[in-house]
């Protein structure tokens, strides 16, 4: 019953989830994508749903921090086109060649992060490895492997902006 009530309540409010959606994000095809996301999440939930009322506030609620998370996301991972102008001549990083900045970067990252932040950032970062696998290999759940990757990204930025290169 719970299946069908989450079901029918989502189809009956789905231009209207779109709308939020789309006005959060600033796009209706990510809108359509937080609309599919949000349905798998509530999904986990159905058992737990008892009425029209309560599917509706949910899915309200899921639709609306979803759309939250990807205009966040995108908003923090705005691309921008470089050309010659970004990088002048004179830069003090013309004298090394790529490698050696990038080996001198990575000693610094190392010798700064913990142990454990080095390894989910090299882990994930450089050697591409998924959370899952990650987990695993650590011993330590996926959250918390995205938990720690994150505070090492910061710690990174950090590191960056206080070191010059």
């Amino acid at each position: 019953m719970s299946n069908s009530i989450l079901t029918s309540t989502f189809l009956k409010i789905q231009a209207r989830l779109h709308s939020i959606a789309a006005g959060i994000t600033g796009s209706s095809q990510e809108a359509e994508d937080v609309l599919q996301d949000s349905f798998c999440k509530l999904w986990n939930h159905r058992l737990g749903i008892s009425d029209e009322t309560s599917a509706a506030r949910l899915s309200y609620t899921v639709v609306r921090n979803s759309a939250i998370d990807v205009a966040r996301h995108n908003r923090n991972n705005i691309i921008t086109p470089l050309d010659d102008r970004d990088f002048p001549d004179t830069s003090p990083l013309s004298d090394r060649s790529g490698e050696n900045l990038l080996r001198e970067i990575m000693d610094l990252c190392r010798s700064n992060l913990t142990p454990r932040q080095w390894e989910v950032f090299r882990l994930h970062d450089i050697e591409n490895i998924p959370y899952p696998e990650i987990a695993d290999r650590l011993g330590i759940s996926q959250e918390n492997a995205r938990a720690i990757l994150s505070r090492t990204r910061k710690a990174i930025r950090d590191i960056y902006r206080n070191k010059k290169l």
